[in-house]
Formats: C-alpha cells, sequence, structure tokens
C-alpha cells in the first residue's frame, strides 16, 4: 500500500481548523517555525483589537500629526508609494460609490485651500513644464477634439485681450454649441478632400474676422459658430490682412 503524505500544516489555535503552513505568517519563536494562529484569524484577531482601541489609536495619531506634521506627511508618502495600486482602487470605488460627496467635499477643500493648491499647481507645471508641454503636443497630435477646442478657445482668448476685454463666459457658450456639434457643423462645410487627417492644411476661418468687431458685443456676436467654416490654408492666406490669425 503506498505512503500517504500529508502536507506539512498544523492545527489554528484561534478557530481550530488544521490547515498548511503557508496558511500561517512565519515565527521564529514558534515550536514549529510558524504563528500559532492562522492568517485569516489574526487579521479577525487585529480588526477586534483596533476596534476595541479605535478612538484611542485615533487621537494619538492626530496628536502625532499635529506636532510632526513632515514626517507625518512623509511616512504617508512613502507608505502610499510602496501601496499605490491599493490606494488607487480604494479611492476609485469610494468615488464611484459617493461621487456627489466626493465632489461637494473637494468643492468645500478647494475653496478653503485655494492659495496653496494654486502655488502647488504652478510649482508643479513649472518643475514638469517640458514633460508637460510633450504630453499636450501629443494630445493636439493624436487627439481631434483637444485640438479643435485648444485652436478656438485660444483664437477667441487672444481676441478677447487684444481688445482690452474680459472673458466672462466658457468657450462653448460663446460658440453657441458644443464640442461635437461644432465639429458636425465644420464637417457639413468641409471642400473636396478635406478631412480631419489632413487638418493642418486647411484653416479654420472666421468668416466675419474677429478683428472687424467695433464693441465687445459685435466680438462675442462673432465669435458664434455659424461664422466659422473650413477653408484651405493657400485661399485663407489670399483673403490677405482682412485675417489676423489663423487657427
Amino acid at each position: 500500500m503506498a505512503e500517504v503524505i500529508v502536507p506539512a500544516g498544523r492545527e489554528c489555535a484561534g478557530c481550530g481548523t488544521w490547515k498548511p503552513y503557508s496558511e500561517f505568517n512565519k515565527k521564529a519563536s514558534g515550536k514549529d517555525g510558524h504563528d500559532s494562529r492562522c492568517i485569516p484569524c489574526k487579521k479577525i484577531s487585529k480588526r477586534e483589537e483596533y476596534l476595541r482601541n479605535r478612538e484611542k489609536r485615533l487621537a494619538t495619531v492626530k496628536a502625532y500629526r499635529e506636532a510632526n506634521p513632515e514626517k507625518a506627511s512623509e511616512a504617508k508618502r512613502v507608505a502610499r508609494g510602496k501601496k499605490i495600486d491599493q490606494y488607487r482602487a480604494r479611492e476609485k470605488e469610494y468615488y464611484e460609490n459617493n461621487k456627489e460627496r466626493a465632489k461637494a467635499w473637494y468643492r468645500e477643500y478647494r475653496v478653503a485651500n485655494i492659495e496653496r493648491l494654486t502655488e502647488a499647481s504652478r510649482a508643479y507645471k513649472k518643475k514638469n513644464a517640458k514633460e508637460l508641454s510633450r504630453k499636450q503636443c501629443d494630445r493636439q497630435r493624436y487627439d481631434l477634439m483637444t485640438r479643435l477646442r485648444n485652436d478656438i478657445r485660444g483664437r477667441i482668448n487672444i481676441a478677447i485681450r487684444k481688445n482690452g476685454y474680459t472673458k466672462k463666459s466658457r468657450t462653448t457658450d460663446m460658440v453657441g454649441c458644443d464640442w461635437q456639434e461644432l465639429k458636425r457643423h465644420l464637417e457639413k462645410q468641409f471642400s473636396k478632400g478635406m478631412s480631419w487627417a489632413n487638418r493642418g492644411q486647411w484653416h479654420i476661418d472666421h468668416i466675419v474676422p474677429l478683428a472687424s468687431a467695433k464693441d465687445e458685443a459685435e466680438l462675442l456676436k462673432l465669435c458664434h459658430h455659424t461664422n466659422l467654416r473650413p477653408m484651405w490654408a493657400r485661399d485663407n492666406l489670399i483673403k490677405g490682412s482682412s485675417i489676423e490669425y489663423l487657427l
């Protein structure tokens, strides 16, 4: 009769179930080199201990953070870096289940910390200027809608600043439609051979130039999408000085 080989293991002192050693943490001081309780039992025990002493622990942690803000911040950063995937998954799950609450919290947080957030954003952009510029160029090159938004928004912003006005509305409100509708509006006017694939060969032309506006009200009126059309670059250049800026 063949000998039956039983996998090495032991009975858990917590749940009383026999389990292989793979379900126990190693422990040098243990009789068999392993903890007396299995991993699931240890987790339950730690959880129960935490709940019994939760308020005391939170008070201790809070006091430490207030007394050592820099060390606490660094420790949190290091811990997050070691388990970044777990943190992101947890944050994503929380956001999906609490979208409105999360948005409300962020709005309040941003208002209360606007100066610090602005400074942090400015410092980040300065430190990562080359990388951000590269990513923006990549988006411009490969993302049709990003380029369309930036082209129109940039042209309107230039015209507003050039005339000494202040932008008071979102670009889509000034254009009178969303970006998908604007895209369709331009496509309906494509000349033979035009496509988004050869975007660099044609311009988005303001039929009545923004530069011709006599006042702010007229300028805003000329920003409307009904004043936009696609035009071959060579034809737009032939229009000459009536157009100051080309998209």
